[in-house]
């Protein structure tokens, strides 16, 4: 990061293509510099709007939104960017899970099974495996508990109480959560896969 830092300070944005920018983000990420990592994602996608790799920005901003910066609604937003602009992507189905997740959690139920609903029928009529598929069997699961009026599956409604407990706020009686990025680029011919 302090090369990039360096680079940025001496050229600014012109010293940076979208791939080096995206790494920096990437590296701030990884560095559990959360709010710095976000900025440049946005930065990125200021600077580089046709980048190829927009989905998968969105998805990275939703989740530090959700699970960093406990800001919800940040993360609907970005997540329903997704939904909107890229329905063919690997990032279209976790961004429903997600979405679904942080919903329900909210005990906003209508649009927590809109949203289970919608990534299993969107799996099934692009041949995923739902038998076998992690997040298909999670979004089952899911819609299990609001069917039967369940509460979230224990380890998970743990989680969610530590990183929600407090809002926005951090502190003793929030979980501060290590959001560990993945590699920037996945393996060949391996799904990318975010789950929580």
């Amino acid at each position: 990061e302090s090369m990039y830092k360096k680079a940025f300070d001496l050229a600014g944005i012109p010293a940076f293509d979208s791939v080096s920018a995206y790494q920096r983000a990437f590296n701030l990420e990884r560095l559990k510099e959360y709010p710095a990592a976000s900025d440049e994602y946005r930065n990125l996608l200021v600077s580089f709007p046709d980048t190829a790799q927009k989905a998968e920005i969105y998805f990275r901003i939703g989740v530090i939104a959700a699970y960093a910066a406990k800001d919800i609604d940040k993360a609907y937003e970005y997540f329903s960017k997704i939904k909107d602009e890229f329905p063919k992507t690997p990032y279209f189905l976790s961004s429903l899970y997600q979405s679904g997740l942080l919903h329900q959690w909210r005990e906003e139920l209508d649009q927590a099974r809109e949203n289970y609903d919608l990534l299993l029928k969107t799996a099934e009529a692009e041949g995923v495996a739902i038998q076998k598929n992690e997040l298909a069997l999670l979004a089952r699961e899911r819609l299990k508990e609001i069917e039967e009026k369940k509460e979230i599956k224990y380890g998970l409604r743990l989680f969610l109480e530590g990183t929600f407990k407090s809002g926005k706020e951090s502190g003793p009686s929030s979980l501060s959560v290590d959001l560990t990025g993945r590699p920037a680029k996945g393996n060949i011919g391996k799904p990318v896969a975010f789950v929580v």
